[in-house]
């Protein structure tokens, strides 16, 4: 039986992948143990523990002198986004897309050497769990992915565009802050650093004046004198003036062929009108011939 331990780098050749129940292979010795302690049978008895309770996507693989945490993606084409790694000396190293990061990080306050003291198999995946269930507080950080900026991108300094390669849920693609964090604290979206770079697009978008609120440039400004914007909204101007007069002339076009059809029947009504009242009067008809008066 295992009393006390801490992982310790022995040199080791071969590996083990765990997920779901499933142990490929392992032959090797990472645990410093009392002598004639099965440590075949104890690693065995720690990759079943935490198999049966590792989180969907989440797998153990005990490799390079100690044991790593790995989350991969849920799509067909499994890549790594996110991984721990507990070294024999009990030392705790954290990647995001396959960048380490910083010891200062948020993640690591707390985690010592202490929290990586065991007293048996069941223990040691128990702490392996209690650092898993912290890490995973983290989301990783989306970086300024809106569309509306992206035209700001290629100008932005001190930061590089993410294609997400890694196949994300939060974000397709975005760019960030070479000054990023990777991963957050929900519900925050974006560390500090691309926070900045966000407030900056959003600052300047809002100071900037949308194009169909800039004045159009004076009609007795020379062309020759205008800028390559201003020559561009005064002919937008000057097309959009030109459709408003089309639009006019077919209005009055309408309004005249109605006038005239209804003038012309009047006109029509009123002419005969008054034919008929000459030819009734009593001096038409004194003037009739007896040959008019048959029709």
């Amino acid at each position: 039986m295992l009393n006390r331990g801490l992982l310790l780098p022995l040199g080791v050749d071969n590996s083990i992948l765990v997920h779901g129940g499933i142990v490929i292979h392992h032959k090797f010795f990472l645990f410093q143990a009392d002598a004639g302690t099965d440590i075949a049978v104890f690693i065995d008895a720690v990759s079943e523990d935490l198999s049966r309770r590792l989180p969907p996507q989440w797998s153990l693989n005990v490799a390079n002198g100690g044991l790593h945490l790995l989350l991969f993606s849920s799509d067909e084409g499994k890549v790594v986004q996110r991984s721990i790694f507990i070294s024999g000396k009990g030392k705790i190293s954290s990647y995001v897309h396959g960048c380490k990061l910083p010891k200062d990080h948020e993640f690591f306050r707390g985690l010592d050497h202490e929290s990586l003291r065991f007293s048996g198999a069941s223990d040691l995946a128990k702490k392996l769990l209690h650092i898993l269930a912290k890490f995973r507080l983290f989301e990783i950080c989306t970086g300024v992915d809106s569309e509306k900026y992206r035209h700001l991108w290629r100008k932005t300094p001190d930061s590089f565009v993410a294609k997400n390669q890694f196949r994300e849920a939060r974000y397709d693609h975005t760019i960030r802050s070479d000054d990023c964090a990777w991963i957050v604290t929900q519900p925050k979206r974006r560390c500090d650093g691309c926070s900045k770079m966000f407030n900056k697009y959003f600052k300047n978008a809002k100071c900037a004046v949308p194009e169909e609120e800039l004045k159009t440039p004076s009609k007795f400004k020379p062309y020759s004198h205008l800028n390559s914007g201003e020559k561009k909204r005064r002919q937008a101007r000057s097309s959009k003036d030109i459709k408003n007069l089309r639009r006019q002339i077919a209005r009055l076009k309408e309004k005249l062929r109605e006038k005239i059809e209804v003038e012309g029947v009047n006109v029509d009504e009123e002419f005969d009108k008054a034919i008929r009242e000459d030819l009734n009067s009593d001096a038409a008809k004194s003037k009739m011939s007896p040959f008019m008066k048959i029709f």
